[in-house]
């Protein structure tokens, strides 16, 4: 149901509300708060996804997704994973 709201252009006619968003911010920001209630698995997957999506060519954001990983992995008591 979100999917398709973010997808609705303006009534206007103009960019939908949501325009300003990729879909890695997305992933990115779904996985923060999945990740802040408990539910690791579906964190890293959309973390994962917001990595492949961001790429090397946006080293700030690539950084902090690692980071945000690494937290995760850290809470799973994965500390050789949450390390590279």
């Amino acid at each position: 149901m979100a999917e398709t709201a973010i997808g609705k252009p303006a009534p206007a006619g103009g960019d939908s509300w949501a325009a300003h968003y990729s879909p890695g911010r997305w992933a990115h920001e779904a996985g923060m708060p999945l990740s802040r209630l408990g539910d690791l698995d579906a964190a890293e997957e959309h973390l994962h996804l917001a990595l492949g999506i961001h790429g090397l060519d946006r080293r700030r954001t690539h950084a902090t997704v690692l980071a945000d990983l690494g937290g995760v992995r850290l809470r799973r008591g994965d500390v050789d994973g949450a390390t590279w």
